[in-house]
């Protein structure tokens, strides 16, 4: 009878052994699925940040074509403001020489020389 009860002795450990083998066993494959989902999530995440990445590339590059353009458009306004000034200054030189030999001659338009500037004499 000893040997029958080390045998069923044996046996339940055995079988207890057994069942914790299996739990382990469930416990690992639950673990390697959680895994593989977590994997899945982290891959989904990192293919949306390299979308983000390449969309702010894009419009980075954009800014810069578009801050070389802002900047071409302010040189030529610059150069226009440059030119407008000159020919306003060059206006106003031609007005005044022209004003100047007026007076001079007694030419020029009606209304101008020394009548306009200076009262006649006696009045």
């Amino acid at each position: 009878e000893s040997q029958q009860e080390l045998v069923d002795a044996g046996t339940e450990s055995l079988g207890a052994d057994l069942e914790q083998a299996a739990l382990g066993l469930q416990r690992a494959a639950e673990a390697e699925a959680k895994a593989a989902e977590q994997r899945q999530q982290a891959e989904a995440v990192r293919a949306e940040a390299d979308e983000a990445l390449r969309a702010a590339e894009k419009t980075r590059e954009e800014a810069a074509v578009a801050w070389r353009e802002a900047e071409a458009a302010r040189s030529e306004a610059r150069q226009a403001l440059e030119e407008a000034d000159a020919a306003k200054l060059a206006s106003s030189q031609d007005r005044s020489a022209a004003r100047g030999s007026g007076r001079e001659t007694g030419g020029g338009r009606a209304g101008s020389g020394w009548g306009k500037t200076c009262p006649p004499e006696g009045g």
